[in-house]
């Protein structure tokens, strides 16, 4: 009994067990469920229940300490998800869709690229895929059709990890020569140029630590409550 209050004493002022108290946790309440299923974990953990409860909350307050200590040395700010549980599931209101028009698809080239969609040009090395991407850019900057299929016009950011400032200024050189266009015309209709050749061109990393505490297992995601 006296190492049960000791461990439960020292759960309730860990760093974990405030977060467990407000999803509804209390030490007692583990303590006693578990006791009360003999056939359970509690069988499994028979004469030393009360340490792996304390090693269980050693391991998240260990959890914790690492998403802080990532907070501390880049400057983020802890992921709400720590905090609080998963918010519910909100289904899409369907009924909004009777009687009502069918939305049409938008399009960056009619048929062949979709707005708001990440789209892969894919190939093989030296088959011309950076051309191909180059002569898109300046079809829709300037709102001309690409290989014969209409695009939506706007602005452009065309960052290239592999040919560097002199090699795009020869290769937009042909384009605006065999379309009788000028780097003005690109430039005012918004063509940007990133040179990242020979740089690091990373755009994302993962962060194991904060990536560990935000994955959940499916059977969690699952049972998440549902808001209608």
């Amino acid at each position: 009994m006296a190492s049960l209050t000791i461990t439960t004493a020292r759960m309730r002022s860990g760093t974990s067990w405030s977060r467990s108290k407000r999803l509804g946790w209390t030490a007692d309440g583990i303590i006693d469920l578990l006791e009360r299923h003999p056939e359970g974990i509690a069988k499994k953990y028979e004469g030393r229940l009360c340490q792996e409860v304390e090693r269980a909350y050693d391991k998240m307050d260990a959890l914790i300490a690492r998403a802080q200590d990532c907070q501390s040395e880049g400057g983020a700010d802890m992921p709400a998800e720590i905090d609080k549980p998963p918010p519910p599931l909100v289904y899409v209101d369907m009924s909004k869709w009777i009687n009502a028009p069918v939305p049409q698809r938008r399009w960056t080239v009619l048929n062949r690229i979709p707005a708001k969609n990440v789209t892969v040009l894919s190939g093989t090395g030296g088959t011309g895929k950076t051309i191909i991407a180059m002569q898109l850019a300046v079809a829709i900057v300037l709102g001309l059709d690409w290989f014969r299929a209409l695009s939506e016009r706007g602005p452009v950011i065309f960052l290239s990890g592999e040919e560097d400032a002199e090699e795009m200024h020869r290769r937009f050189a042909d384009i605006t020569e065999h379309l009788g266009v000028s780097y003005q015309d690109l430039i005012d209709g918004g063509l940007h140029l990133i040179d990242k050749a020979g740089r690091n061109a990373m755009l994302a990393r993962r962060d194991e630590a904060i990536a560990k505490l935000k994955e959940k297992p499916k059977s969690a995601r699952s049972s998440a409550p549902t808001r209608r």
